[in-house]
C-alpha cells in the first residue's frame, strides 16, 4: 500500500488515537483486498465467538473516531451482536456485512 492512500492514513490515525486497552485488543493493519472495491476504504471487525462486521465507504479523515467508538462497543459485547441503532451514527449506511460468530451458527 502506498503511503498517501486513504487506508494507510486511516491505519496511522487509528494507531495514534487508540488508548492502551484498545491497542491491546485490536490489530490495525492493511489487507490488500477485502472484496470491497465498490466501497473503499473497507474496515473489518472480527473476534473468536463474536459476530464479524465489514464496513465500506469509510472516510479516512472523518471516520476514525466512529471506528474507535465502535471498537469500544464491540469489545463490550459478549457475542459482538448489535443493531444499527447501537452503532455510531457516523457509520450508518456503511455496513456491508454482519456475519454471526461460529457458535451462533446452527448445524
Amino acid at each position: 500500500m502506498a503511503e498517501g492512500q486513504p487506508g494507510v492514513r486511516l491505519q496511522r490515525t487509528l494507531r495514534a488515537l487508540m488508548d492502551g486497552g484498545l491497542a491491546e485488543m485490536f490489530f490495525v493493519g492493511g489487507i490488500p483486498c477485502m472484496a470491497g472495491c465498490d466501497r473503499p476504504v473497507t474496515v473489518g471487525f472480527s473476534a473468536v465467538g463474536k459476530a464479524s462486521y465489514l464496513f465500506g465507504d469509510v472516510d479516512a479523515d472523518r471516520d476514525a473516531g466512529h471506528l474507535l467508538e465502535f471498537a469500544r462497543l464491540y469489545s463490550s459485547l459478549a457475542d459482538g451482536w448489535c443493531s444499527e441503532r447501537h452503532r455510531p451514527v457516523g457509520l450508518a449506511g456503511k455496513i456491508i456485512a454482519r456475519i454471526p460468530g461460529v457458535e451462533g451458527v446452527a448445524s
